[in-house]
């Protein structure tokens, strides 16, 4: 039988969906209004393979199971099915009184790309230090997307 070579950087990838609301403040277009995205997020972690044959995660560079706890942790349970709202906008406050459970305030304006680079800072904050952010891409639409890659 032919032995794996297990040596070198491979990459795993998931996807997450989440709903979000939010308002980009001072925009000349419809996305001024408040309205909502159906996202999706895809997170590449690169790394080396585990190679410890009696260790349960073994021949993986990260339990998938992992990233999602990660991930649902640190950004779907505070923005899947929340307002967004730029803490600086004009109509901040007036969106804060919103009889919403559900409101994430930001020190920056929540467009498709400071959202990538936000999540981007997260998940470095909280991925084992012996894995790598690879590339992350947040689709706000089905046909448009931001993405970050290392």
């Amino acid at each position: 039988m032919k032995t794996l070579a297990r040596s070198g950087h491979l990459s795993i990838s998931r996807i997450f969906t989440f709903e979000m609301a939010h308002v980009l403040s001072n925009h000349h277009g419809l996305c001024k209004n408040l309205h909502g995205h159906s996202y999706k997020l895809h997170i590449s972690l690169s790394g080396k393979v585990i190679d410890e044959p009696d260790a349960a995660n073994d021949g993986m560079i990260m339990d998938f199971g992992e990233l999602k706890e990660i991930v649902n942790k640190h950004i779907l349970s505070k923005f899947d099915h929340a307002l967004v709202v730029y803490q600086k906008a004009a109509n901040a406050q007036d969106l804060l009184n919103l009889p919403f459970d559900r409101i994430e305030v930001l020190n920056f304006q929540p467009t498709c790309e400071n959202l990538v680079l936000h999540f981007v800072h997260l998940l470095e904050l909280n991925l084992p230090k012996k894995l790598k952010l690879h590339k992350l891409r947040l689709y706000e639409t089905a046909n448009s997307y931001s993405e970050w890659q290392a």
